[in-house]
């Protein structure tokens, strides 16, 4: 396994940050508010790059503050899709391997 220093430095080799892009998120606070830690290298992405879309294939999504999703047209943020993919998980299973419940997943990132 890499170490935590040369992810984000393999990743900026290929697609370097923009000034201005990173994202300022108390991580505490949101593994208080999620119930669930945050791993590193989304931690370390949102520090270079921030939230946003990746050549129209991958939005990475900001974190916010409530797991739980807002109600509205067009709000589609980590809280819906985590509750989207654990609408999926539950209904369709984890990937084979894994021994973890719905509840265990947050959704950062769609395509």
């Amino acid at each position: 396994m890499p170490s935590a220093e040369a992810v984000p430095a393999a990743l900026m080799a290929v697609m370097p940050p923009h000034d201005g892009a990173d994202e300022q998120v108390d991580w505490e606070a949101m593994r208080r508010a999620w119930g669930v830690g945050f791993p590193y290298d989304y931690i370390a992405f949102m520090g270079l790059y921030g939230a946003g879309g990746i050549d129209d294939v991958l939005d990475v999504l900001t974190p916010e503050a409530s797991p739980k999703p807002l109600d509205g047209p067009g709000l589609g943020g980590m809280a819906a899709e985590t509750a989207n993919l654990r609408h999926m998980w539950e209904s369709a299973g984890g990937p084979d391997g894994i021994d973890a419940g719905p509840d265990a997943v947050v959704a950062w990132g769609v395509s």
